[in-house]
């Protein structure tokens, strides 16, 4: 048995975990490029319209958001409008599709149970990022095909989806190190530090007498207010055997 054993029972495992997940992302970011081109043809349907775009993407607040326009046709538009949200998005499904079949199975206890059989050491991992990999691939080719079926250049499809596509795996690859080569405790054992810190920094704050309440009055002697108009105070006078301190009325 080497460290890739069960590789693929694993990513077989994941892709049926991840039946219905992994579609809707897919779909949803192949999709996004095609619908924003489709909305310039109909926006800026010739040249002359195009041309009036150019001093509006120029604002320094859509520089800041987007960056710079490349090239004032459809193409140009679609890749400055939609590239960074697609940037965003398939970093965060790459991410979370990496650490959800490794730590997070870890906690869960099923890891465990796996390692239990015939599964190599970087089995796991690998399949994580196998998963990752297909979906970053199908995104791709979707991409393409539906930016061609718009009448866009296959040369700019080819390359927004390929950037798309190896920003996705960069994220991946960025999940991985750290779940390669460090542990990180249970979500159990989080909470618990985290709750233990929170009652430390309450009880700093709050006065004790805030969680245990107001001393007893002394059995038999809480009366109202006394003959001359004042009311009666209770002050510590000592402690029992036990500890406990005993306390008096004073008028």
């Amino acid at each position: 048995m080497n460290a890739f054993t069960g590789t693929g029972p694993l990513l077989r495992l994941a892709l049926r975990l991840d039946r219905v997940r992994l579609p809707i992302w897919v779909l949803l970011l192949a999709i996004s490029p095609t619908a924003t081109a489709a909305q310039y043809q109909k926006l800026y349907p010739d040249e002359q319209s195009l041309q009036l775009v150019s001093s509006v993407v120029s604002n320094a607040s859509l520089v800041a958001l987007n960056g710079p326009l490349f090239g004032v046709n459809i193409g140009g538009l679609t890749a400055w409008k939609i590239g960074v949200t697609e940037f965003i998005l398939i970093g965060l499904m790459s991410l979370l599709t990496v650490v959800r079949h490794t730590r997070t199975e870890e906690e869960t206890g099923r890891l465990e149970l796996l390692g239990a059989t015939v599964v190599g050491r970087y089995a796991p991992l690998t399949a994580a990022l196998l998963t990752a990999a297909l979906a970053n691939v199908s995104i791709v080719v979707l991409i393409v095909l539906f930016l061609a079926s718009t009448g866009l250049p296959m040369a700019g499809s080819v390359a927004l989806a390929l950037a798309i596509g190896l920003c996705g795996l960069v994220f991946a690859a960025v999940a991985a190190v750290p779940i390669g080569i460090t542990e990180r405790p249970s979500t159990h054992t989080v909470s618990r530090t985290r709750s233990s810190r929170s009652a430390n920094r309450m009880r700093a704050r709050v006065p004790v007498s805030e969680f245990t309440g107001p001393p007893p009055p002394a059995a038999g002697r809480r009366r109202g207010r006394s003959a001359a108009g004042t009311a009666p105070r209770a002050s510590a006078a000592g402690s029992s055997g036990c500890g406990c301190p005993q306390w008096t009325v004073a008028a």
